[in-house]
């Protein structure tokens, strides 16, 4: 579950970061 999490958050600010 928690995984999930940072693979979702991970992504999402790594394209905000963009």
């Amino acid at each position: 579950m928690e995984k999930q999490f940072l693979n979702l958050l991970l992504p999402l600010l790594l394209l905000m970061k963009r």
